[in-house]
């Protein structure tokens, strides 16, 4: 499996120092912890493929450009494509320019791929976007652009809460059981509960930076109570034609409860 660096069409650099005693191969996805660069399959697995894109993206620090042996036992400065368009490997399937990229998670060993991508349900999940429409043909090879999030300037590092969402159709909670969301689900739900409802949020480790508005349209006198992702812990409940906003700061979800 590899991400075809060599073939690259265009591209920017940064110099970053690798660790030490760490094996590093051309074309590997980069991610930024603690300001150290780290291959992907180095992040701790959450457990599904698109928990493990949400998790990486925002430290999505590009291309490795360098190869380095675990024998090279001194930190060494090397190279690092920021934005790039190359052709990176996948699981077979017809992709369409412009759909979302993500990394890819190798679910026999619990571990993102180090240098694979899959398709991406949402913008918080994806590092690149598909560039070359195949036309409705099942390839095992994706031309993308991929872009990092860590390298970029001042401003576009604080872009605020809900930035990672784009606001879209609202989405629509289940009237007659309880509904999971996930990173991927719209930032505004509304639900018209038949009974007390339960709206489980997502994990925190994987849900920074994002919001959700809660609407409750009920016709009866029913709540929706907002949980966390355990489903342990009411957060806030959103009665009859009450509406709530929730955000999360990577740690914890707050949630706000309005008119």
């Amino acid at each position: 499996m590899s991400i075809e660096v060599g073939k690259v069409i265009d591209n920017k650099t940064i110099s970053v120092l690798f660790p030490a005693s760490v094996a590093q191969d051309r074309g590997n996805l980069m991610y930024l912890d603690s300001y150290t660069p780290k291959k992907a399959a180095l992040r701790t697995d959450i457990g599904s493929e698109a928990g493990n894109q949400a998790d990486f993206a925002p430290l999505f620090l590009g291309v490795c450009g360098e190869t380095r042996l675990a024998a090279d036992g001194t930190t060494l400065r090397g190279v690092v494509h920021t934005d790039v368009i190359v052709d990176a490997d996948c699981s077979s399937r017809a992709w369409t320019f412009g759909e979302l990229v993500g990394v890819a998670r190798d679910s026999t060993n619990s571990v993102n791929y180090n240098q694979q991508v899959a398709l991406a349900t949402h913008p918080a999940q994806a590092i690149g976007i598909c560039v070359q429409d195949t036309a409705g043909v099942a390839k095992t090879k994706v031309r993308c652009r991929l872009t990092s999030k860590r390298a970029w300037s001042l401003a576009d590092l604080t872009p605020g809460f809900g930035a990672s969402q784009l606001a879209g159709t609202a989405g629509t909670l289940a009237a007659g059981a309880d509904t999971t969301l996930t990173v991927a689900s719209a930032v505004i739900q509304v639900g018209i509960p038949t009974a007390d409802r339960k709206v489980i949020l997502p994990a925190p480790a994987i849900s920074k930076g994002l919001m959700f508005v809660i609407v409750n349209n009920s016709a009866g006198d029913f709540d929706l109570n907002v949980r966390d992702s355990g489903d342990t812990t009411t957060i806030q409940s959103v009665v009859q034609n009450k509406r709530a906003i929730f955000l999360c700061d990577g740690t914890t979800w707050f949630g706000l409860l309005g008119a």
